[in-house]
């Protein structure tokens, strides 16, 4: 049985008409996208260069290190039946970018282990077996009702400020102490986290994407998949690609490519070496054939990304004069 399989249902029905776009391919050098035609709504771009693989989407991003292809390693999440197993235990460790939002504080799980531990205290006899409904009670209006559990740091705080007395006349009494606290919670409290739902819908998505990779390169297609912009332009059209910075103008060139391969250039030179495996490139409208490309790059331990100003930009050049065009 699929493990997930809440998030398998959601996977499959938000991209039922998803479409993948090859957008590079050379070898270990891969950037697919997988969008539907109508919307962006969950689109996901695949960016491996050797060594690691570089998920972005409609979503936190996520970098992942562990062979030289790292399709090679994700395939493991297919199964002969064509079913996808994810692992998200595993996969999670061989994240170098940002873990915190892997796993997740979940309220239910907190609601679960504090009844866990209320009945282990019941057991212990911590609590008198006449007050046990009492404190059953007090568990429910004071936690899991009455208290503030939204987050984790609202619900360590409730269950910290916890207090339960067997015989209830002493409650206001400053003399006396609490029969009960859960002084322990800082042990237990960890288990509350799970893993977050967009962090498996990632997972299922980078298999996913990949097998279909797999499928379309396997019945010879890959052309089909290639994105419109590459294809051969008609006599009249003529589209340029602009590298610039702000507004210095680097350079103009017949192919995307080509101006990308300019801006890594230049950013190797400010960085001091090759900088290919940190570099993300991001459009700036995923729904139009020829968006502008923004270039970002990750720190040197891969934990952030930010924008360099660097862009490439598709410009439209008339092979003839219209004179009914604006001015």
């Amino acid at each position: 049985m699929t493990a997930y399989p809440e998030i398998a249902a959601r996977f499959a029905r938000e991209t039922a008409s998803h479409e993948m776009t090859v957008l590079h391919d050379d070898g270990l050098y891969r950037h697919l996208r997988f969008k539907p035609k109508e919307h962006s709504f969950y689109w996901f771009d695949l960016i491996t260069t050797p060594g690691q693989l570089v998920f972005s989407g409609d979503g936190d991003s996520f970098v992942f290190r562990r062979l030289t292809d790292m399709f090679e390693f994700f395939r493991s999440g297919l199964m002969r039946d064509g079913s996808i197993e994810i692992n998200p235990v595993y996969w999670s460790e061989k994240l170098v970018s940002e873990r915190d939002n892997v796993q997740k504080y979940q309220e239910d799980l907190f609601i679960k282990l504090v009844w866990e531990q209320a009945n282990h205290l019941i057991e212990q006899e911590h609590v008198k077996p006449e007050q046990a409904d009492r404190f059953r009670q007090a568990i429910k209006d004071d936690i899991v009702e009455g208290g503030l559990c939204g987050t984790a740091d609202e619900a360590y705080r409730t269950v910290e400020e916890f207090e339960f007395y067997n015989d209830p006349s002493k409650e206001f009494d400053y003399r006396f102490q609490p029969d009960v606290r859960f002084e322990d919670a800082w042990e237990w409290f960890n288990a509350t986290k799970d893993f977050d739902w967009w962090f498996l819908w990632v997972c299922r998505a980078i298999v996913w994407g990949i097998a279909r990779y797999d499928r379309v390169r396997g019945y010879g297609l890959a052309t089909l998949a290639a994105p419109k912009l590459e294809t051969p332009a008609k006599a009249s059209d003529l589209t340029v690609y602009r590298a610039s910075h702000g507004s210095i103008v680097m350079g103009h060139y017949t192919s995307r490519q080509a101006a990308m391969d300019h801006v890594h250039g230049v950013l190797a030179n400010e960085e001091g070496g090759d900088v290919t495996a940190r570099v993300i490139w991001r459009a700036d409208d995923p729904e139009v054939d020829e968006p502008e490309w923004e270039c970002w790059l990750f720190d040197d331990d891969m934990s952030d990304d930010s924008p360099t100003g660097y862009v490439v930009t598709p410009l439209e050049v008339a092979s003839a004069y219209d004179p009914d065009a604006d001015e």
